[in-house]
């Protein structure tokens, strides 16, 4: 007998312990509610280990989330959503770290992430899906096998996806291929008629085994979907240091 999903309720806290390995997911679309402590959930590659549908004021910190099927941190239509001090670490195929999808007001802060694929996906799949006000700030993120460190994209089809601040993060690796012709530290692939603009990537330091250093990318609209060409506009990129840089290429974005 294996254990199914635990539901989140509203005002709800759930503490996992140090030490603790809890086998299941969590599911719902709770307001106020808290997930503590230094414990593992272990999803055993069963199934997607958090997917929160329309949640709010949610808090994630401190807990270690693991071996999840397909995308570990699926945040669908949610607000105000945080992950601080968080660890996630997939082995399966598509093991993307944390999606916001079609989100606002997400910050995943101080977080230490090791994935098989996209370490943060910021998605829009869907035609009203909006995304705006997300922050990924001061985390170490490590794509090992078919992964971008953090990529908008490819699913961009809601009206606008904007106001993304990515500041102060370590890639160690992001590498494999990809429908792009490979992987990037960090990328926008516009694959949808989405609007994508205000967005700022500062203070990005990216180690050695990286295909591409920074990617923008607009393709046909057919690579997942039937859509026309989106837009991408005002995008900031300062303080970009590449270690292992291929020759010729600056170590340096000022």
């Amino acid at each position: 007998h294996r254990p199914g999903p635990i539901t989140l309720q509203d005002g709800q806290t759930l503490y996992l312990a140090g030490g603790a390995v809890v086998y299941g997911s969590l599911r719902g679309g709770p307001k106020h509610a808290r997930v503590l402590g230094r414990g593992i959930l272990e999803g055993e590659y069963r199934q997607r280990l958090v997917h929160l549908t329309k949640a709010s004021d949610v808090r994630f910190e401190g807990v270690i989330l693991r071996n999840g099927r397909s995308w570990q941190n699926t945040l669908t239509e949610c607000d105000h959503i945080t992950y601080e001090n968080v660890k996630v670490i997939s082995f399966g195929n598509s093991g993307d770290g944390i999606n916001p999808v079609g989100s606002r007001d997400v910050t995943i802060r101080n977080c230490f992430l090791r994935c098989t694929d996209d370490c943060i996906a910021i998605k829009a799949p869907g035609a009203s899906q909006t995304v705006e006000r997300i922050h990924v700030l001061d985390n170490t993120l490590i794509g090992y096998a078919f992964a971008d460190g953090v990529t908008i994209g490819f699913e961009t089809n809601g009206p606008y996806l904007r106001k993304v601040l990515v500041r102060n993060c370590d890639i160690l690796i992001a590498r494999g291929g990809s429908q792009v012709d490979g992987h990037s530290a960090f990328s926008i692939i516009c694959d949808g008629p989405a609007w994508i603009t205000d967005v700022r990537y500062e203070d990005i330091r990216v180690e050695a085994d990286v295909l591409k250093l920074f990617e923008l990318h607009i393709t046909d609209g057919t690579k997942y979907q039937s859509d026309p060409p989106g837009h991408i506009r005002d995008v900031v990129l300062k303080d970009i240091r590449w270690a292992d840089a291929p020759h010729g290429i600056p170590a340096l974005a000022g």
